[in-house]
């Protein structure tokens, strides 16, 4: 079907451009808000006869659709209580080209954030009344962030921006540009531009030290984790515990699993003028004492666990001291 409402709750549909040139069909279903998820001009006569919004992106990996959720879940809400009041009488329309990932997509993140649902719950939903939705790969995965930010995207949330940050890097190669990181985190972990007043992260855990100066260099809350791949270490070290003995300065609870040699951040204040000469690689040296401390490498590098990761930016583990804070 061209369209088809998507929620047992709410008059939300989600269809195909051309459910949104059916406006005969629109007006059947009583739908007076359409969002459109297209790019290019659309034609006045099928968005003007209705509280309209465009959102202009492509339907594809490097898409950033979850910076829009936060203004699409408003305005459909918006609509939904300035034209509905208690009994919904009327409908809001969310379209694309096919009606199958990028308005799913918005249908799916309205009711997480509106009902404060998961997103299998919400896909499951969502799905039992469109059986053809299927949000691109990298769609699935912003939406498994939105989760995890608590409905809620800015440049304080690290999952947002450390996913940023990767697809920037993933793009070095192919199309031969550094990325231009426009956030940087203090070395006690709060952002270093004018969002750092909003930042709402948990307590911070731990601090990376120079070990030879004690200057501060990075914290937890902006450490880039990944899962070590499942080699005899790996496993040999999970079988002692979560609180394995710690080595060269790891804290006992330390998120960094035994087998891995360095850090991996995002980028720290202190990096910038490196940062900023705009290299594939390069060196840090600590800010006070100048003895070298870590690297980066934007296409990414393999950890000493074996894990490949992506963008590299290293303090080495034998350079610093993890503390409590």
């Amino acid at each position: 079907m061209a369209m088809d409402r998507v929620s047992s709750d709410y008059p939300i549909f989600v269809g195909s451009y051309l459910s949104f040139t059916n406006t005969s069909t629109l007006f059947d279903e009583n739908i007076s808000t359409v969002v459109s998820v297209v790019g290019g001009v659309l034609p006045g006569k099928f968005s003007d006869p209705f509280n309209h919004k465009q959102i202009e992106i492509d339907d594809d990996e490097k898409t950033d659709i979850m910076k829009y959720f936060g203004e699409t879940n408003l305005f459909i809400d918006q609509a939904l209580m300035a034209i509905n009041g208690s009994d919904y009488s009327e409908g809001v329309l969310i379209h694309c080209m096919a009606g199958v990932s990028r308005s799913s997509t918005f249908a799916i993140a309205y009711l997480m954030w509106k009902k404060r649902m998961s997103l299998s719950d919400a896909f499951v939903e969502v799905h039992k009344h469109r059986v053809s939705i299927c949000p691109n790969p990298s769609f699935m995965e912003q939406l498994a962030i939105y989760q995890q930010c608590d409905y809620e995207i800015n440049d304080s949330k690290k999952e947002y921006t450390q996913w940023l940050l990767k697809k920037q890097a993933e793009g070095t190669r192919t199309h031969g540009l550094v990325p231009n990181v426009q956030i940087f985190r203090s070395p006690s972990g709060t952002l270093s531009d004018s969002t750092a007043a909003n930042d709402n992260s948990t307590k911070l855990k731990s601090q990376l030290r120079c070990k030879k100066c004690r200057q501060p260099l990075a914290s937890s809350q902006s450490f880039i984790i990944h899962t070590p791949k499942e080699n005899d270490t790996y496993k040999w070290s999970k079988s002692k515990g979560s609180n394995f003995g710690p080595r060269n300065g790891l804290l006992q609870n330390s998120s960094l699993a035994p087998e891995c040699m360095q850090f991996y951040t995002e980028p720290v204040q202190w990096m910038k003028e490196e940062l900023d000469q705009g290299e594939y690689e390069g060196k840090f040296s600590c800010p006070k004492c100048k003895s070298k401390v870590g690297s980066y490498k934007w296409h990414g590098s393999t950890c000493s666990c074996g894990e490949w990761v992506t963008p590299a930016i290293e303090i080495s583990r034998s350079k610093v001291d993890e503390v409590s804070i």
